[in-house]
């Protein structure tokens, strides 16, 4: 099973992933990472009005397969 490995930014914090997980198809580890970036995005709003979130996917080589930015505007009216 091949084994992949999710990092996730959050403005300037940074959480990589240095255990990884096995999953069964690249699939799986691509909709774990839409997951989470939702996740982080629901818990870390700072005080500002802008925020981005990238939530990266690793392969056994290191190399980035999959990446996904989440930016959010908040606008008081």
């Amino acid at each position: 099973m091949p084994r992949f490995f999710i990092d996730i930014r959050a403005g300037d914090t940074i959480a990589r992933d240095d255990d990884g997980a096995d999953y069964p198809q690249f699939g799986d580890a691509r909709q774990e990472a839409l997951s989470t970036l939702a996740d982080v995005s629901r818990v870390h709003l700072g005080d500002g009005s802008e925020h981005g979130y990238v939530a990266a996917v690793r392969d056994e080589d290191d190399k980035v397969v999959f990446k996904a930015t989440l930016s959010l505007t908040v606008d008081e009216v």
